[in-house]
């Protein structure tokens, strides 16, 4: 009997257990899940970040030389491969050697080579203002060389592009420009050069294309090719390491046009 009254009171025992235990695992399981409705209604409740806007991508920087426009000094009229001369640009023509430059040059370019010569040092014309249709045959003949040359065509006149302007779009069209002595590479090893580099802005006369801008001006490295600036320009052009791209467009920085 004493056995079958303690089994009794086991198995009762257990199944107390067993309802308190499940008991108390409801009541966990309906905590969570408030404590679930809770967060959720929190976040309902909470004001919504807003998504801040993308930003709109920023467009390439325009050609600054697209729809170009000339400033009023006619000595800084800009001419290259994207700008054409002025239809209205007007050239007096006067001799100086066997070759026309513009009037406007013609007594500074004088008085520079004079005073050279006082040092004995030689300057002569070899080119200087072109008709477009001379710049036309000027470039047919390079293209032609290049060709006899082993080029094909487009390379061909992709070459010759480096150092010769298409018509329309040279500064030898101005007559404010000229192509000095030997009109070759060995004119940078000359004293001439060397003169110039020291003098040159002093008669408003710089280096038009240089090596080191080569990147900016399109054309290569022309020791020989001289444009006319002014003396004032010149100068400032020098000072600020500048070629006439980088220079007319600090100057319309400045509020000059």
């Amino acid at each position: 009997m004493v056995t079958e009254w303690v089994a009794a009171v086991i198995i009762t025992s257990a199944l107390i257990l067993s309802v308190v235990l499940s008991y108390a695992g409801f009541l966990q399981n309906r905590r969570a899940i408030q404590s679930v409705e809770q967060a959720a209604a929190q976040v309902e409740k909470s004001p919504q970040k807003e998504e801040k806007p993308k930003e709109e991508e920023k467009p390439l920087e325009e050609d600054p030389f697209q729809n170009y426009e000339q400033l009023s000094d006619p000595f800084l009229v800009l001419v290259n491969a994207q700008v054409p001369l002025p239809e209205d640009w007007q050239v007096t023509p006067r001799m100086v050697d066997d070759e026309q430059v513009d009037l406007r040059i013609y007594e500074d370019l004088s008085a520079m080579y004079q005073e050279a010569a006082k040092e004995e040092v030689w300057f002569w014309t070899a080119s200087g203002y072109r008709s477009e249709e001379d710049q036309q045959i000027i470039l047919d003949r390079a293209v032609e060389e290049n060709v006899q040359n082993g080029m094909e065509k487009e390379e061909a006149l992709k070459t010759a592009l480096r150092t010769i302007a298409m018509p329309g779009h040279s500064e030898h069209h101005t007559g404010l420009a000229v192509d000095l002595n030997d009109v070759s590479d060995d004119f940078e090893e000359t004293e001439a050069y060397r003169w110039l580099k020291e003098h040159g802005a002093d008669f408003g006369f710089v280096q038009r294309y240089r090596a080191d801008k080569a990147g900016i001006t399109g054309i290569d490295n022309e020791s020989w090719h001289y444009r006319y600036v002014g003396k004032k320009h010149a100068k400032e052009m020098e000072r600020l390491d500048m070629c006439l791209e980088e220079y007319v467009l600090y100057l319309k920085d400045k509020g000059i046009t």
